[in-house]
């Protein structure tokens, strides 16, 4: 995280399997992601009803239950939902916003319209607060950074710390 955070790039920090310097879309695609996350060392604490871009456990437990706001739990794998989600999460399967690729190498985003297709289907609304988590650390912040690009824009948030704190905190899960 430093080394994106400073803004000190390294070759290392594109990609772990390929010995080759980055291509100019990968560049871009790491500085893209750089200012993310530096949005999200910036962004300061969540009102209650205009969430920022981290909320925490607590914010989200307090609004468990408010029909405006859309809980997405994101994963590559449907069993990590079925074993136990924040109540009221619905679950989105990761390949439904990404695919290998053509070389099938990355997880290049499908056509925006199939993803918008996909969370109306899901219930999203365009006035819906949105709040995304996983139990992996990657997972959501790219969902998160799909809402950006199709112009959610305020109204989506990451859970800090994802799935992992909402159990730590002992927050109730549900296997509905």
């Amino acid at each position: 995280y430093l080394i994106i955070l400073t803004g000190q790039l390294s070759e290392a920090a594109f990609s772990v399997s390929s010995s080759s310097s980055p291509t100019l879309e990968e560049k871009h695609s790491f500085f893209a992601f750089r200012r993310v996350l530096a949005e999200l060392v910036a962004a300061g604490g969540e009102t209650e009803s205009t969430p920022e871009i981290l909320v925490a456990a607590e914010w989200l437990a307090r609004r468990l239950g408010d029909p405006r706001l859309v809980i997405i739990q994101v994963e590559s794998q449907q069993e990590r939902y079925d074993e136990g989600h924040i109540p009221g999460a619905v679950f989105l399967p990761y390949d439904k916003i990404v695919w290998d690729g053509a070389n099938g190498e990355g997880a290049e985003l499908f056509p925006l319209e199939e993803i918008r297709s996909t969370l109306e289907e899901m219930g999203l609304e365009d006035d819906d607060d949105v709040v995304v988590y996983s139990s992996h650390p990657l997972i959501a912040p790219r969902l998160w950074l799909t809402l950006d690009i199709m112009g959610v824009g305020e109204r989506r948030s990451l859970l800090d710390g994802g799935l992992p704190a909402w159990t730590e905190e002992s927050r109730p899960l549900s296997t509905e």
